[in-house]
């Protein structure tokens, strides 16, 4: 089956729906304005990439994967060396994973790239630059995850723990290296040595816990479900099939997370990319990324407390490629991701997810959510 290229984002992304944020509260932090990207004269200039990783219908990346400087200049040059597309070109229905390449030039980032797997192959670089991957950009980006850095002694782990779909989601920090090593070790020896698979959550009730392991920059991603969806599940090369805990297993880790304080989360990263539906050269994505607390923390809030949308009502929208433009605003604290709201221009609904699972509820857009949005893309 073929298709023309038009939706950027899959329209089935708006039927996500995601745990309610709730209002947060903190420490403030001192302001930082959005940075915009480093001018950059040629691949020579690239220090490092970083990969996320985002499966079919989920906005939140599910993995990160950090290469080196000989990688990052490679996937850039095959990127530029990457022809246009051929005009009407009808494309697969085929939807495959996203990923969002942040090349670095020292301490400032300098290029975003967004590329699809699925489809014909779609890669944005700046200015709404479209091309068609070639064979080597797949290849060397392929290369570079496979060859990306593993966690194997972790100097810290962040957890998000998800209470359901009416509850505000926790985070909690160890940093102390013994307790974050135990905790790996559980989790490690158990998902190396399980052979028990169980189907993919859909309950969107659930709750879990999603355990970000760092040693450096380098990312060891797993989820553990409770309740009646009870699984683990590894992120990374290759994913680990949905495996379902022991007693003994959870035994464990319940006992490495007895003295694990939780608050609620509090994000203290920003990240909006906004984009048209259709996809034609020069007018790809843009990126705003912002640390500034006062408006995290408006835009947080004010998604906190959108009406959520009716049951008995219909939720889809753009069916009808009515919506020009899409916009992604995705809440981090530290190096874990807390979720993301999908919006389309037009739309009543905003839609939001979490990594890993899919589905969950729809809330209702307001005009101060879009002013919001406007203006922090805007400063």
């Amino acid at each position: 089956m073929m298709k023309a290229r038009w939706p950027l984002l899959s329209l089935s992304l708006i039927a996500l729906i995601c745990t309610l944020l709730a209002t947060a509260c903190g420490q403030s932090q001192a302001q930082q304005p959005p940075l915009p990207l480093a001018p950059l004269r040629n691949s020579a200039d690239l220090t490092k990439l970083q990969i996320k990783m985002l499966a079919p219908g989920n906005a939140v990346p599910e993995m990160q994967y950090v290469s080196d400087q000989k990688r990052a200049q490679q996937i850039y040059k095959a990127a530029l060396a990457s022809p246009q597309p051929v005009p009407d070109n009808p494309c697969p229905a085929i939807a495959g994973p996203r990923y969002q390449l942040v090349f670095w030039a020292g301490t400032r980032a300098a290029e975003i790239i967004t590329a699809d797997q699925g489809g014909c192959g779609d890669i944005f670089l700046r200015g709404g630059d479209l091309r068609q991957a070639s064979q080597n950009f797949w290849s060397f980006l392929d290369q570079a995850i496979a060859g990306a850095p593993l966690v194997r002694q972790p100097d810290h782990v962040e957890i998000v723990r998800y209470q359901g779909d009416a509850r505000m989601p926790l985070y909690a920090k160890i940093t102390s290296k013994a307790q974050a090593q135990a905790l790996f070790t559980t989790i490690s020896t158990f998902l190396a040595s399980s052979q028990s698979t169980t189907g993919l959550c859909d309950d969107q009730a659930a709750s879990y816990d999603d355990l970000f392991f760092y040693e450096g920059e380098a990312l060891y991603h797993v989820q553990v479900f409770s309740g009646a969806c009870s699984q683990v599940r590894m992120f990374g090369r290759p994913p680990s099939p949905f495996l379902r805990p022991t007693a003994q297993f959870v035994q464990q880790l319940n006992q490495g997370l007895t003295s694990v304080k939780f608050a609620p989360a509090n994000p203290d990263k920003l990240e909006i990319e906004h984009a048209p539906t259709a996809i034609r050269s020069g007018s790809g994505p843009a990126f705003t990324t912002t640390r500034d607390q006062g408006v995290i923390q408006k835009l947080y809030h004010n998604a906190a407390n959108l009406p959520p949308w009716p049951a008995n009502k219909d939720a889809s929208c753009n069916t009808q490629g009515t919506a020009n433009s899409y916009d992604i605003v995705t809440f981090s604290q530290g190096g874990a991701w807390l979720t993301s709201a999908t919006a389309f221009s037009g739309c009543a609904t905003v839609s939001f997810g979490r990594a890993g699972i899919g589905g969950g509820y729809m809330r209702q857009v307001t005009q101060e959510f879009w002013d919001l949005v406007h203006s922090t893309r805007s400063s």
